[in-house]
């Protein structure tokens, strides 16, 4: 049985081919042939779904001769698909945010390849009109993603805040309950 040792960096690859991937940290990941063809089966799916002219280049990048990065964005959009569905049950809201700014990562990277490829400038002309349509819904989209990041980054910090109200208010006691367990006082007096 076949088997894919890749080297797949942590950070997000860049989706099509001219795209770099980040270096920063590297892990290896090993799969069956028959997983990741089904890895490779779903995300060719999500991505025909959402941009079926990418299908074709994505097709033409999997031919080359080194394998790594598309192997490496395959697995990358198949993760975001992941993450994607257990947010559905745990967070819609995200979810939803998500599956939006993954398609548009996916549009934007194609459209930008195709505008480098763009054989005529009428052609190049409509994809830059295309992109720069795309450009604005995007960026609002990672914006509402930072907002909703920092809606629940305050409830956390109101939450860390409560708690340490309610320990500065009982410093006496926390004091006093932890000189007694050092000193062994409290032995035997647990519930």
């Amino acid at each position: 049985m076949k088997k894919y040792l890749i080297t797949l960096p942590v950070m997000i690859a860049l989706l099509l081919p001219g795209g770099a991937f980040a270096e920063d940290h590297e892990e290896e990941m090993e799969f069956e042939e028959e997983e990741f063809e089904t890895i490779e089966r779903e995300v060719m799916s999500y991505i025909r779904s959402v941009e079926p002219r990418a299908v074709d280049v994505m097709e033409a990048w999997s031919e080359e001769e080194d394998g790594d990065e598309y192997i490496g964005t395959l697995i990358e959009i198949f993760e975001s698909m992941e993450e994607i569905e257990e947010l559905k049950e745990e967070a819609p809201q995200f979810a939803a945010l998500y599956n939006r700014i993954l398609a548009s990562e996916i549009k934007m990277e194609f459209l930008g390849y195709a505008i480098q490829e763009a054989e005529s400038d009428e052609e190049r002309a409509a994809l830059e009109n295309e992109l720069k349509t795309l450009l604005p819904r995007a960026f609002e989209d990672r914006m509402k993603e930072a907002e909703m990041e920092i809606a629940m980054l305050r409830k956390e910090i109101a939450e860390v805040e409560a708690e340490w109200k309610k320990r500065q208010a009982n410093k006496e006691k926390i004091i006093q309950k932890r000189f007694q367990d050092l000193v062994g006082e409290n032995e035997g007096l647990d519930w």
